[in-house]
């Protein structure tokens, strides 16, 4: 993940998830890259080669720009999540 500098668009996005009186100062936001369309390496089991599909990438995308998301690690739902993903884009 890349560490990036807040933008007005990005403040936007969060002030409109976590309300205007959220104080972004301080914030720290990051570039990543979540999934692809790139066919997955699953060698041994019945994912191997799945891709997923665009309109799923965007449906995704969409929920996330609507709702947010919280950030968790390695896909372990026992640990708490790490930060909140606020903006998403295909």
């Amino acid at each position: 993940m890349k560490e990036i500098t807040l933008t007005a668009e990005m403040i936007q996005a969060i002030k409109r998830l976590a309300g205007d009186d959220i104080d972004t100062n301080g914030l720290a936001a990051f570039e990543m890259i979540a999934a692809n369309e790139l066919p997955l390496d699953k060698r041994g089991s019945i994912f191997h080669k799945g891709v997923i599909t665009r309109s799923l990438l965007i449906e995704m995308a969409n929920f996330i720009n609507t709702n947010g998301l919280h950030m968790i690690k390695l896909h372990d739902m026992g640990d708490l999540p790490v930060g909140r993903v606020f903006a998403a884009d295909v």
